[in-house]
Parts: structure tokens; C-alpha cells; sequence
């Protein structure tokens, strides 16, 4: 079964009579993707009902308008509908939501209180901005970029005395954010923390996953990848993970709504070869690559999207990815080669 499935079957029961597990927080994570602006309270806010901030949502968003988003968007969408008549979510306190979007990168989160007094933090992973696919890129050349020194400070900041019980994660790039927040939070917020969910994001660079603070909290990261991982198996990270079998193959196998469930649990399976290789492949060449030779495949691959005046994912279109592909012709041939796939990944998302 999907999350919708699990939602027919659990969504009656409170988490007083049912406790929190992978499911919910998969469910959870994909919530921050979502416009909430002048719905969902900014940091230090009273919250709203998740009910009631759906009914806003659909009040402020038409059919069209959803529909003709991203193309997670009408999924999540209806995700948070399904969510709002089920007794398990439609009481949750939705608060501290905060979505930036600059030149250095973009970042998203919100916090959610459930009826069992918990607070899950989500991240927003990538959207479809071109400045938020550069900036995951640049992880590979930069620690902390922009959208993780903001998770850290949102952590800091959101979480108040009187919560006991704080989960952290979220889905893609805000997995990555999930783990970065926790390393670097306050040490009074780090015990309060009982769970760290990254699902199918990102690693760090080899020096922060050897680095002590993550060795402090690598026993309560939980992290799943789809059999066909291209998000998750990127650079460093525990090696503690666990393999969803996923119906979408590809970049496909990264949508969470093809992730296969079990009762209140994920279908397990082992990474495919074609990951295997992805990974072995990605590492080795950042390995041999010092920053500044990183930076210049970073560099070469994203002034191919400005050049061509794509600012958003869904602007790539038939013509313009042969016009980009024309353009590499006269760039390094290894530099060539990477950006190639880089390219396929980003342009299949």
C-alpha cells in the first residue's frame, strides 16, 4: 500500500492509541513543500489546526493553480486534504512556518504539533527553483551553505522549554537539513530530539560525517533510501540506512507517494545495482577533486541554465535541452561527462 492507503487504515486512531512511526513521519516531511504563506503562522506565532489551515489552503488556491504547479505539489495537496478528515492529523497545530527563497539558496520548514504533545520539525526539501538545485549541488563544495545555517538557527529558535518530545526530518535536501539542524542545535534542544528522519536525502562531506558532532548523533538518524536511489545515495553519510521498495524507477523512485507500505511500516528491499555503481562513481570523482576544481563543474553546470534563462525545472523544455547539451561542447571532457549526468538527474526530476 502508499501513504494514502495508510491514511484509509490509521487515520482514525490517535497517536495516544497508535505511536508515532516511519509512516507519519514520511507524511509529515512533505507538508513544508507547501505554500502556506499567510496560513500557517510565522516563528513565535500562535499555530492553527491543520483542518482549519487546509480549508485556507484550498480557499487560497485554486484547482488550476495546484494543478498546474510543480508536479509534487497536486499530490501533497491532496495528501493534506485526505489528512484533515482523518482524526490522526486534523487536530495537529501547525506553526513556525517560514519559506526563503534568495540568490544564495532556498529554504523552507514548519513545525507540527500532534495530539500527543510531540512537535515534528519538517524541512522542505529541493523545490523547482534552479537556485535550490544549485545550492544542493553545492554541498558538494561548501559546509554550511546557506539553507543549512538557516536550519540550525530555525531549530534554535522554534523549539521552546516547554517542548519535551522533538522529532526532526524531512524529505531530499531537507533530510540533509534534518541531520545538519540536529549536529549544530543548542545542547539543551539536542536532548530533546528522540528522533533525526532523513528520507532520501543528501550525505555531507566526508569531514562532517568523521566530525564528532555527527558521531553524537548518528544513533538517532533514521534514514531511508528507495531501491533506485539518485538523491539519497549522494556523497557521505551513516551507512546504517535502510532500502524502501519503491514502484518508481529512476528519479521516479524518489517520489515518496511510489513508496511501498507495509501495516505501519516500509516494504524493505536491498539498493539496486545501478545505485551501487551511481554512488561508487559520484564518490570516487568528488574524491579526486579538490574544491575549487568542484566548484567549477558546479559553476559550468548552472550557467548553462542562466545562459538559457531557466529559473525553474519545469521551464526545461525539448528544445532547450538540446540547446544545453550543444553548449558543453566546448568544456573539459571529464567536466563534460559529470555534467551530463548531473544534467540527466536534475532534467528527469
Amino acid at each position: 500500500m502508499t501513504l494514502l492507503n495508510y491514511l484509509d487504515k490509521y487515520g482514525d486512531k490517535s497517536f495516544l492509541e497508535y505511536q508515532f512511526n516511519n509512516i507519519d513521519n514520511l507524511i509529515l516531511s512533505q507538508l513544508s513543500y507547501l505554500s502556506f504563506s499567510g496560513i500557517v503562522p510565522s516563528l513565535y506565532e500562535k499555530g492553527i489546526r491543520l483542518d482549519d489551515a487546509c480549508e485556507k489552503y484550498f480557499q487560497k488556491f485554486s484547482k488550476n493553480d495546484i494543478n498546474s504547479s510543480w508536479y509534487l505539489i497536486p499530490k501533497i495537496s491532496n495528501l493534506l486534504k485526505r489528512m484533515s478528515d482523518c482524526d490522526r492529523y486534523k487536530d495537529a497545530i501547525l506553526y513556525n512556518y517560514v519559506n526563503l527563497v534568495d540568490k544564495r539558496g532556498q529554504f523552507g520548514a514548519l513545525c507540527i504539533r500532534l495530539n500527543d504533545d510531540s512537535v515534528y520539525v519538517s524541512y522542505e526539501g529541493t523545490d523547482d527553483t534552479m537556485i535550490g538545485w544549485k545550492e544542493d549541488f553545492e554541498m558538494a563544495c561548501n559546509y554550511p551553505v546557506s539553507s543549512q545555517k538557516y536550519a540550525v538557527m530555525y531549530l534554535n529558535r522554534a523549539i521552546k522549554f516547554s517542548d519535551l518530545v522533538v522529532r526532526v526530518g524531512g524529505h531530499s535536501k531537507g533530510g540533509n537539513l534534518a541531520v545538519c539542524a540536529a549536529m549544530n542545535c543548542h545542547f539543551y534542544i539536542k536532548n530533546k530530539i528522540v528522533d533525526i528522519y532523513n528520507n532520501d536525502g543528501p550525505g555531507f562531506l566526508r569531514e562532517q560525517v568523521m566530525s564528532n558532532k555527527y558521531k553524537k548523533i548518528v544513533g538517532k538518524i533514521r534514514m531511508f533510501i528507495p531501491k533506485q536511489s539518485m538523491i539519497g545515495i549522494l556523497m557521505y553519510h551513516n551507512t546504517n540506512y535502510k532500502v524502501i521498495r519503491s514502484s518508481g524507477f529512476g528519479i521516479l523512485a524518489h517520489d515518496v507517494f511510489n513508496w511501498q507500505i507495509k501495516d505501519n511500516d516500509f516494504v524493505y528491499d536491498e539498493l539496486s545495482g545501478r545505485s551501487i555503481k551511481l554512488q561508487k562513481n559520484i564518490n570516487k570523482y568528488l574524491d579526486k577533486l579538490n574544491v575549487a576544481e568542484r566548484r567549477k563543474v558546479v559553476e559550468s553546470l548552472f550557467s548553462i541554465f542562466e545562459d538559457n534563462d531557466i529559473k525553474l525545472t519545469s521551464e526545461i523544455k525539448f528544445n532547450k535541452v538540446l540547446d544545453m547539451f550543444k553548449s558543453l561542447v566546448n568544456l573539459d571532457k571529464e567536466v563534460r561527462k559529470e555534467i551530463y549526468e548531473l544534467l540527466k538527474i536534475i532534467i528527469l526530476k
